[in-house]
């Protein structure tokens, strides 16, 4: 698995997360506002209108709904922004990884070359008997050397670049959760802001969408944090000798 294609997956992914983390926290602040905002004026209107206390009912029970929504999506949006924040911050030794496996990449191609190169030199022709063969005996076993030492830095980088591509898909999956999430957020601001007293029941549909939609958020972040921790876990069996774990993004 080549690393560079990865790495720059890795990046995109991570300044996704960035970006989202920002925005999640604005368009939650303006979906709370423009909503406490609407609720006001519906109980204002409520007491002041004589046709909005007919329908009274209806609105009042909306009104109540949403402000039940708020309470019950407010944990969840933090939770999002925590997840966010710590996939963010927890990006940079894993950007160190793909630098240790580009690396290792590089090394590996370059020891693939020797070998090629431990052919015999001068008039061998010349040689024979026990010196010619304990002569062909240590090049093959420097041929071998050098194959096996490409073999193993090629392992080494490419069960790094695996590591990476696991990260690079938790942090991916991370960083859409957080943009689709924004998009959800933001269409339902403008609505409330755009919504007379009397439309608030007409919210309570969309408001009930994103905290079905949060709900299933926890469990989609805990899958992809079991995943991610299942291929460490299948990595450190794999491959025992290569040291400490960089830092995992989940």
């Amino acid at each position: 698995m080549a690393a560079e294609p990865v790495r720059a997956a890795f990046r995109e992914a991570t300044d996704l997360v960035q970006e989202s983390t920002g925005k999640v926290r604005d368009a939650w602040s303006a979906l709370d506002t423009a909503l406490r905002d609407l609720l006001r004026r519906s109980r204002r209107r409520l007491g002041d209108d004589a046709m909005a206390r007919a329908f009274g009912t209806e609105i009042e029970a909306a009104n109540a709904t949403v402000d039940e929504l708020l309470c019950r999506m407010r944990p969840d949006v933090e939770a999002i922004v925590d997840t966010l924040t710590a996939t963010a911050d927890r990006s940079v030794p894993v950007l160190a990884l793909f630098d240790a496996a580009i690396a290792l990449g590089d090394a590996a191609e370059h020891l693939a070359g020797l070998s090629a190169e431990m052919t015999g030199r001068g008039d061998l022709e010349a040689w024979s008997g026990a010196a010619r063969e304990g002569y062909d005996q240590r090049v093959r076993r420097q041929i071998g050397a050098a194959d096996a030492t490409a073999d193993e830095v090629a392992a080494a980088a490419g069960w790094l670049s695996s590591i990476g591509a696991a990260n690079t898909a938790y942090v991916t999956n991370v960083g859409h959760l957080g943009a689709e999430l924004v998009g959800m957020l933001a269409e339902a601001a403008v609505e409330a802001v755009e919504a007379s007293p009397g439309e608030v029941p007409r919210l309570v549909t969309r408001l009930e969408r994103i905290a079905a939609f949060l709900d299933s958020s926890r469990e989609r972040v805990a899958g992809w944090t079991r995943d991610l921790q299942d291929h460490f876990t299948a990595a450190r069996e794999n491959v025992p000798r290569f040291g400490d774990w960089p830092a995992a993004t989940a």
